[in-house]
């Protein structure tokens, strides 16, 4: 923590400017130039006579000062980043991403260990936890997993958008990723977590973290997704009985809780009618 004084000496002074380099204090910046702009400034330099400077003199030259701290900030912000992401594990992390956004499962299989598995959040329908948000763990190899996986994100129109990565470890990496269902006129903000063995991936495990991103693409966030599911049991309530479950379902819907049957065409227009109606 930085300590305040009311008596700036140049010794303070320069002493400040010299451990300024990662902890900026910007109001004794501001105290060091109202002091140079208050205080006459006579310096005696030997064996010259006292030197009297002009106060605007003074004042560019603090300011000369204040602009060398603030770049050695930067500096030294530069060199306490974090490690980067190794580039194989990078490589594979865009990868994945891609062939989810192609759909492509075969380019997917390529980038995961013989073991991997997949975690992703999925709306719990059974009785006692309706409505809850479980994680869901599936082997990439597990028959008929991934192709019904993969053709949710098709139907639902996902599309990931990879942001920053970070190293947690030498073997995991975690991710910011915006996930947006365009069918669903619906963005949320997620971490991805990468564990791998060599250049391949273990596991992903993919957590909401922002269900309501202030500068969003698309128009719903998931509170506006049950505000939508209100307005369609009002508006609509023959349709919304058969879009919605109306009550606990031990095959709840991967993602998000709609009637096994919902046809992701008719959600999607009924989504679009609530955006075209609301206020």
């Amino acid at each position: 923590m930085t300590i305040r004084s009311d008596h700036l000496t140049d010794d303070a002074i320069t002493q400040f400017l010299r451990t300024r380099s990662a902890d900026p204090d910007p109001g004794l910046l501001d105290d060091i130039v109202r002091t140079v702009g208050a205080t006459p400034q006579d310096h005696p330099w030997l064996p010259l006579r006292p030197l009297v400077l002009p106060r605007r003199t003074l004042l560019v030259v603090a300011m000369a000062l204040l602009l060398a701290s603030l770049g050695a900030v930067a500096v030294g912000s530069m060199l306490v980043q974090p490690d980067p992401v190794p580039a194989v594990q990078q490589n594979t992390i865009r990868d994945v991403v891609g062939a989810m956004n192609a759909r492509d499962l075969p380019a997917l299989r390529s980038t995961f260990a013989a073991d991997g598995n997949l975690g992703f959040p999925s709306v719990d329908a059974r009785a006692g936890s309706e409505g809850e948000v479980l994680m869901s763990d599936w082997s990439l190899e597990l028959e008929g997993f991934p192709e019904v996986w993969m053709g949710d994100l098709a139907e639902w129109g996902l599309a990931a958008e990879l942001g920053s990565c970070r190293p947690q470890s030498e073997s995991t990496v975690a991710c910011a990723v915006v996930t947006r269902w365009h069918v669903l006129q619906l963005e949320i903000g997620e971490q991805w977590t990468f564990e791998f063995d060599g250049d391949r991936v273990t596991r992903l495990e993919m957590v909401r973290v922002d269900p309501d991103p202030p500068n969003r693409v698309l128009p719903l966030g998931l509170v506006d997704l049950e505000r939508w599911e209100a307005w369609l049991r009002e508006t609509h309530p023959e349709q919304a009985e058969r879009l919605l479950p109306s009550g606990p379902d031990i095959f709840g819907h991967f993602y998000f809780r709609f009637a096994l049957d919902a046809s992701p065409e008719e959600i999607g227009a009924s989504i679009r009618e609530y955006l075209a109606n609301r206020r």
